[in-house]
């Protein structure tokens, strides 16, 4: 039911990932467990860190890089690559993720690079020089490798791999579905809006507001058309709330930017796009916007990590015991995963 497929926006950001080669790549990827080993055990002993151990232990995650240095406005720190119950591999972003250090990251690995094809260009000769050459290159490479292993932001890293292993989950397994999950979802949104802008919304009625926010998530977050959610508006909070929902032109708004739209509508508040977008960011930071703006298994995901005090999206919970309990419900689905 909901959307699987990435925005433009997204897209964009997971496309600029270049996965790091393990066989060449080998003191790196020693150096990478063995530290990762260190940062999951002084965090503890949860749901979060025994889900990033076991993917490392099945040898499923890959490092990766952008190509600059730059922070990027979409919180792209890893990608999946995975189709329905198979999951291929996980592939953090080590330039993102290791903000204070990314751009000597980018040059240690660019020297990488321009080693490699130097290795390449004089293993094609067989002489004396090319040879001790090709060794002194190569340990020059280790040497790399294990500096570049000291820079990376393990914590950071670590979050970004569970982050993109609950997108697959929501993406590929559930698809939407959970309708538990769906509801909780819609739950801590509803939450989001109330501190952010609870204060200045009159709630006359309770029920128009809670199927008005059901309405505008359902639409925004998966494939069904607004006849068809205000079909199950009418199913879950009677005909009459429905009816009336539609007399006002709800069916008219069709996405998630329309929920300033929505709110005016139904006489709860009068505010602009950029009024409500400035006082969310405020309140939680301007990366939960593309959480909001973005698809269902952004969403999720973001929801769950931040239950565990985010570092890469620096907030705690919004309401603990509803983000737990979505990442119950995400996790149910690890025994479906083949690896």
């Amino acid at each position: 039911m909901q959307k699987t497929v990435l925005t433009p926006f997204f897209e964009s950001s997971e496309k600029s990932i270049a996965r790091i080669l393990k066989q060449p790549s080998k003191i790196l990827y020693n150096r990478f467990y063995k530290n990762m080993d260190i940062t999951l055990q002084k965090l503890g002993a949860n749901a979060y860190t025994r889900t990033v151990r076991k993917l490392l232990d099945n040898d499923k995650i890959f490092l990766g890089y952008s190509a600059t240095a730059a922070g990027s406005e979409v919180p792209v720190f890893s990608i999946y690559v995975g189709d329905h119950n198979l999951l291929a591999g996980i592939i953090p972003d080590i330039v993102r993720c290791s903000p204070d250090t990314a751009t000597d990251i980018i040059n240690i690995i660019k020297k990488l690079e321009k080693i490699s094809k130097e290795i390449i260009t004089l293993q094609k000769r067989i002489d004396d020089a090319s040879i001790e050459k090709v060794v002194n290159l190569k340990n020059e490479s280790e040497e790399l490798q294990e500096t570049l292993a000291a820079m990376l932001d393990y914590p950071r890293i670590a979050e970004a791999i569970y982050f993109s292993f609950l997108r697959y989950i929501v993406a590929e397994i559930d698809r939407g579905s959970s309708v538990t999950l769906f509801d909780l979802s819609i739950e801590l949104f509803k939450k989001i809006l109330e501190i952010s802008i609870g204060s200045m919304m009159q709630i006359h009625d309770k029920k128009i507001y809670n199927a008005a926010i059901d309405y505008i998530f359902t639409v925004a977050f998966t494939n069904l058309k607004p006849r068809e959610v205000l079909h199950n508006i009418a199913k879950k909070y009677g005909s009459e709330i429905a009816d009336l929902l539609a007399k006002n032109g709800i069916t008219s708004l069709n996405s998630m930017d329309k929920l300033p739209a929505l709110l005016g509508m139904i006489k709860v508040i009068n505010i602009t796009p950029i009024a409500l977008n400035n006082a969310i960011a405020k309140r939680f930071g301007t990366n939960v916007l593309s959480m909001i703006y973005g698809t269902y298994d952004y969403f999720v995901a973001w929801a769950v990590i931040s239950a565990h005090h985010s570092i890469l999206f620096n907030m705690g919970p919004i309401d603990r015991e509803i983000q737990l309990n979505m990442e119950k419900i995400v996790l149910n689905y690890k025994s479906k995963v083949r690896v």
